[in-house]
């Protein structure tokens, strides 16, 4: 039974190390997802295009952010809708 509860404790030793490791990488994953979909939804841009944004940030961890943040969002400042001439976006 001693030889269980020492293997247990062992096995707990290098998970915690492994959990103190990871961590910091999840909340910096977390951290940049949350500032780039603040990013996006400040974007005067159609609904569309934000949403496939939101699905590439969401579902593509951890680069989906970088990729948007990179590209993504110099790309929707060339896109962003101005509003000078309203018949131009009459199906907003």
């Amino acid at each position: 039974m001693d030889y269980i509860m020492e293997a247990f404790a062992e096995l707990w030793e290098y998970h915690r190390i492994l959990l103190l490791a990871i961590l910091p990488i999840v909340a910096l994953d977390f951290i940049l997802a949350g500032v780039a979909i603040v990013n996006l939804v400040k974007k005067p841009v159609s609904a569309s295009n934000k949403i496939a944004w939101v699905l590439a940030i969401t579902l593509i961890t951890t680069f989906g952010p970088i990729i948007y943040l990179v590209f993504g969002s110099k790309q929707l400042d060339e896109k962003a809708i101005t509003w000078d001439n309203p018949k131009e976006y009459s199906d907003f």
